[in-house]
């Protein structure tokens, strides 16, 4: 990581930041692609998702055990060497000289300490690497799947669920393997713990270690109960990103996540209160159970010590319990999804026996062709009905609509077709009649019977035009190489060279907007119509693709794709679903289906001299041919798209360097502001002094093993009196931890509800903001970026953020008296904690130079993945017609290798900045232990204040680097603030109520209807032209008035500035009499 850091300062002082191009890219093994290979390889063997992905994360699993067994011979290593050390010091004469004895165990204090920090480094950067691969391994194949689903496969599913799934359930599995090594190692520790404790100090100390493990089923109750409510609370979640009711919702949400909360804040004070509650219960039960059992500095603090290392790991364990519980739906929940039904290989092209018996100008065939669409089963909801749900049935919301809803059986039947090359078959009929079904069933979307052929390829443009968030020019293209020669003909074909003149300097390199947001309805056929010309294929299958064309540019590009000989799609064959009745004199075949059949099928002649029963039927078609329009207007001027640049999207706001204190500020201001942080200030002070206390007494108490000893003016017998001397020592020692207990849970519930406090006050400004946002924002932002918003960030914001600001609260707390403690013990530490603080201080100063840029890459390298998962299920059908699902696949992992490698290079940071910090804590341990061997003659400390000591030293190296972790991890908590504040800044829409002072409306406006546009000019955007140049006209009430105009003329945006969607730069608007820029928007768009 020196690299990268090293850049990341110089780019830092010259101004510049870290960027993805910086970061190191993942190994090749870890490459989503390889994965993804592997995968499908494991997983096709052994029919078992688990068993796949933990082939994937095997081999990173291994070689993090053998550190984690390391890591475990070194943590055990330390108290044994203080409590060999603390027999030197308690045994030693007055004025005799103890370095001899005591310099071996400094040595193994001073190398346990350096070889705890390296083993779990690697042990947690390995266990961080198999995480990545799993994460990025699900990701990429749930996408690739759902490319290849079937209309049944689709069954049930909604996009909220396949999100959901790339989102938070392989999310999930990465948090179960970062910490899976406490699923062994926590037993491990445990029972070498309970051994030495046995060995060194007797069986009763073992009563500690049950103690402690029946907090488990504890804290498993309540992780449980917290998993419970988060389930409950999910099942919200999926339902405030889908409906309209996102307060009401929230609301809901809130409740619950408050209930959370305070399970998080049992959670941590069971952490914090377990070891001493269980080191209680075991020093009472030893020096009550026999009048012998003295306990000595040695004995005493070795015990704390021990207990302490048994802290995190067990308390970890028993929330992992919980935690792979969860994971383990998520894979079941996978799994079923990777068993839906996908297309198989497409087998309907010509072999060499139907290319036999056809003639080469057969393009396709169809005999006897028998369709069903028929999804088995009804439509699932991802979630149970809430009490919401209910409400919302009752006032006719209803439920979220489902990613594909279950449908009636449909059935084409009895279809006989031949398309020749250079022939247009044209298909009409009644909508529901089964004119789309029948292309979707040519593609290879329907079950088929055998019963098509085609030779050679397939295009396809859809009824609803599929859009990229990309140039006009890769919107054509759409993956094929680029020949200009061909896409200059397309242009002129599909009639866009005048929409690209309008696009400015970039031309057709121009951004045209996720879901073609600048486009025109006309415009976006048109580019979709373009890709299926470009795409040269032998059979282009176009489903009503002239309806939002203008009669004259419907025309246009009718005559210039379909014109005897010479139309560009001649040179193969074509079939075109429409209900532009007037283009059947052009069709060499007409098929006309009434509910699934074919009703006729031949030329336009044939049809015209019928005389069958259906022949009235026919005859209105004919009549409609006779009357349809004449071509408008053909060159009336339109507006176009113009960009800077070629840019429409905005590009993700990203703060450079440290979390700024201004979003420090804002979490505590919404947290409470003075009033939480001085109530948190007072209770963080009593817990730590309490807890400290604690400890003292443990000093004191130890120190008595042979004399009394004296506090505050009370003198307490020496243990050696018997039961009742320690009946005194114990019964302090209760209460002292019993207060312990309660002031912690007292500080960790109330930061947990500031948390919850915060959350609710962002949230709500946040989603006021978006619902009132102006259409340009929508118009310049991925969809993919605001769902990310409201999912990624508000769940970090809402959990995530609240519990580490609890741990930064906590450990800075820590921190700060265990320099006081040492201070107070022995103040020539002073001495070298000095140096040491100045190097932690540049340390962490140079690391966050690089640090927080590296998280926020990771956070917002992820926008892109939620953005193309959502592009490539909207648009799963155009992608499997054009037979791109490797392209699309191939540039989803991309994305997911970017993620990957910005996680993996800022988990490596953390890494690379805790080892220094465990480091620096050693050496302050060292010292400590150094000075009091060195000076031992002058210092004149008792065994049990140098155990004190230790044991608080001890604690500075862990405080300092827990203080480390929650401080990187509150400040990458932060960045999700960080955008969710941003989108709280929001510029909003116009005032929602009419202001009297200004506007005095009748309570019966409007009357009339008489609507007068007044030299209105309006535009999109300032970087865009005029979509309306000066229109005036007035309309008198009880008219009525046609718009017409060619494509991109302005049609909509007259609509757009009536309901003030976009305001008008220029002019006025008035409706009876009533400038409608002057009311609120509720009486624009709509009055009671």
């Amino acid at each position: 990581m020196n690299h990268i850091l090293n850049k990341g300062q110089k780019q830092f002082k010259n101004d510049k930041h870290l960027e993805l191009e910086d970061l190191y890219a993942v190994p090749p093994d870890m490459e989503a692609e390889h994965l993804s290979n592997q995968f499908w390889k494991y997983y096709r063997e052994h029919h078992s998702l688990l068993r796949a992905l933990w082939k994937i994360a095997r081999k990173y699993y291994f070689a993090a055990a053998v550190w984690e067994m390391l890591y475990i011979i070194a943590r055990v290593a330390l108290p044994m060497a203080l409590r060999r050390l603390l027999i030197v010091i308690q045994t030693a004469q007055e004025g005799e000289s103890i370095v001899k004895d005591a310099l071996a165990s400094v040595i193994v204090m001073a190398v346990a300490g350096f070889m705890v920090a390296l083993c779990q480094g690697r042990s947690v950067f390995l266990s961080t690497q198999a995480g990545i691969a799993v994460r990025a391994v699900l990701t990429s194949v749930i996408y690739e799947h759902a490319l290849q689903l079937t209309p049944r496969g689709r069954m049930g599913l909604t996009t909220g669920t396949i999100t959901n799934m790339v989102a938070t359930d392989s999310q999930k599995l990465y948090d179960v393997l970062l910490e899976g090594q406490n699923l062994w190692s926590c037993p491990v520790l445990i029972i070498v713990v309970a051994v030495l404790l046995w060995m060194y100090i007797g069986p009763e100390l073992v009563l500690g270690i049950v103690v402690l493990i029946l907090f488990l089923p504890i804290i498993k109750v309540i992780v449980g109960t917290m998993l419970t409510i988060r389930k409950e609370r999910s099942k919200l979640t999926d339902r405030r990103i889908q409906i309209i009711t996102v307060m009401a919702v929230r609301d809901q949400e809130m409740s619950l996540l408050s209930k959370e909360l305070r399970m998080w804040g049992l959670v941590l004070t069971t952490a914090v209160s377990s070891p001493i509650l269980a080191f209680g219960v075991a020093i009472t039960f030893f020096v009550l159970s026999a009048n012998n059992n003295i306990l000595q500095p040695s004995d005493a603090f070795s015990a704390l010590l021990f207990f302490s290392i048994l802290r995190f790991p067990v308390n970890l364990a028993a929330r992992l319990v919980g935690k792979a519980a969860q994971a383990l739906d998520s894979i079941r929940r996978i799994d079923r999804f990777l068993q839906r039904d996908t297309r198989k290989e497409i087998s309907n092209l010509m072999n060499e026996q139907d290319n036999h018996e056809q003639a080469d100008d057969i393009l396709l065939r169809v005999q006897n062709g028998h369709f069903i669409l028929q999804p088995e089963g009804a439509a699932i909801t991802t979630t149970a009905p809430t009490s919401l749900d209910k409400q919302q049935k009752k006032q006719g919301h209803g439920f979220e609509r489902p990613f594909m809803e279950a449908m009636p059986p449909f059935q084409l039947q009895n279809i006989d077709l031949q398309v020749r090359k250079g022939q247009l078959v044209v298909v009409v009929g009644r909508i529901g009649s089964g004119k789309s079904t029948l292309l979707k069933a040519l593609l290879g979307e329907l079950p088929s019977d055998d019963s098509v052929r085609i030779r050679g390829t397939l295009s396809y443009a859809s009824q609803e035009p599929f859009i990229m968030n990309a140039s006009f020019r890769e919107n054509i293209c759409f993956g094929n190489e680029y020949d200009k020669v061909r896409y200059e003909e397309v242009i002129d074909a599909t009639d866009l060279r005048p929409d690209i003149a309008r696009l400015g300097a970039s031309g057709d390199l121009s951004q045209i907007g996720e879901r073609g947001v600048t486009l025109s309805g006309g415009q976006k056929q048109r580019v979709a119509l373009a890709r299926a010309i470009y795409a040269n294929a032998t059979l282009a299958l176009l489903d009503d693709c002239f309806s939002a064309l203008d009669p004259s540019t419907a025309r246009r590009v009718f005559d210039s794709l379909f014109r005897a000989k010479h139309g560009i799609l001649r040179r193969g064959g074509s079939i075109l679903v429409t209900h532009a009745l007037h283009f059947l004199t052009q069709a060499d075949l007409i098929l006309i289906l009434e509910q699934g059949s074919p009703i006729f099928l031949g030329t336009f002649e044939e049809l015209r001299e019928l005389e069958t029963k259906s022949e009235s039927v026919e005859t209105s078609m004919v009549e409609q041919i006779q009357d349809a329009s004449q071509d408008m207007v053909a060159h009336l001027h339109h507006h176009g798209v113009t960009e800077r640049d070629g840019v429409i999207m905005t590009i993700e706001e990203r703060e450079y360097g440290k979390a700024g204190y201004a979003i420090w500020v804002e979490w505590a201001r919404n947290a409470g502001g003075w009033s939480f942080i001085l109530s948190q200030t007072l209770f963080l002070c009593l817990d730590r002094g309490i807890y400290v206390a604690g400890d003292w007494w443990i000093a004191l108490w130890s120190q008595g093993w042979q004399d009394g000893v004296s506090v505050f003016g009370m003198d307490f017998p020496p243990q050696t009196d018997g039961d009742e001397a320690q009946v005194q020592y114990v019964c302090i020692y209760l209460c002292i931890i019993t207060l312990s207990v309660l002031a912690t849970l007292l500080r960790s519930l109330w930061a947990m509800s500031a948390g919850a406090q915060c959350a609710k006050q962002m949230f709500r400004v946040m989603t006021q903001r978006v619902l009132r946002a102006p259409m340009f924002f929508f118009q310049t932002t991925p969809m993919g970026r605001i769902v990310n918003r409201f999912t990624y960030d508000v769940e970090v914001m809402d959990v995530e953020l609240s519990v580490a600001m609890t741990g930064l609260m906590m450990s800075s707390s820590w921190l700060l008296s265990s320099i006081v403690v040492m201070a107070v013990v022995l103040p020539w530490i002073l001495i070298p904690l000095a140096p040491v603080t100045l190097i932690y201080i540049y340390t962490q100063s140079y690391y966050r130079m690089s640090g927080p840029d590296l998280q926020r890459l990771d956070a917002i390298s992820r926008s892109p993945i939620q953005a193309s998962l959502a592009e490539g299920l909207e648009g799963a059908h155009i992608i499997r017609a054009y037979r791109k699902e490797l392209r699309f696949a191939a540039s989803f992992r991309h994305l997911v290798n970017r993620n990957s490698a910005a996680m993996m290079n800022f988990l490596a940071g953390q890494r690379w900045l805790g080892f220094r910090i465990e480091i620096m804590g050693a050496s302050v341990t060292t010292a400590c232990s150094l000075i009091i061997i060195l000076a031992n003659d002058m210092l004149n400390i008792n065994a049990g204040m140098v155990g004190l000591l230790l044991q608080w030293s001890i604690v500075f190296t862990s405080a300092l680097n827990f203080f480390f972790l929650r401080l990187t991890d509150s400040e990458a908590r932060l960045t999700s603030i960080e955008r969710i504040y941003n989108t709280s800044q929001l510029d909003s829409e116009a005032a929602w109520e009419t202001d009297a002072s200004v506007t005095v409306l009748d309570t019966l406006w409007p009357q009339h209807g008489e609507l007068e546009f007044d030299n209105v000019c309006m535009r999109y955007r300032t970087d865009l032209p005029l979509a309306l140049n000066s229109v005036s006209f007035k309309l008198k009430a009880k008219s009525r008035c046609g718009i017409i105009g060619r494509t991109g003329s302005g049609k909509t945006s007259l609509i757009a500035s009536i309901f003030r969607i976009t305001e008008v730069e220029s002019g006025r608007i008035l409706l009876d009499g009533v400038d409608l820029s002057k009311i609120g928007l509720t009486d624009v768009r709509g009055r009671d």
